[in-house]
């Protein structure tokens, strides 16, 4: 993915209820601004299954910001 672009004010944020299972779905939290990705080039391989990710020092549910370094990144990248 490429970040195509950051700090989108909460005004111009994407109303994406239609895609929700919930009657009243939450609605971007206290979120001032989030940021618009890009995807480059889908994979679908068992080595990026969630239980290898985690073999290799994933520790989050992947649902919120996290910072990917180390031996994580490493495995990653060798995959592309």
């Amino acid at each position: 993915m490429i970040v195509e672009r950051t700090d989108i004010p909460r005004e111009e944020f994407y109303d994406d209820r239609r895609f929700s299972f919930s009657a009243n779905p939450r609605r971007f939290g206290s979120a001032k601004s989030c940021f618009r990705l890009r995807l480059l080039k889908a994979i679908s391989t068992p080595a990026l299954a969630l239980d290898k990710l985690r073999d290799h020092g994933l520790t989050s549910s992947m649902q919120g910001p996290m910072k990917v370094e180390g031996e994580l990144l490493d495995y990653i990248e060798s995959h592309f």
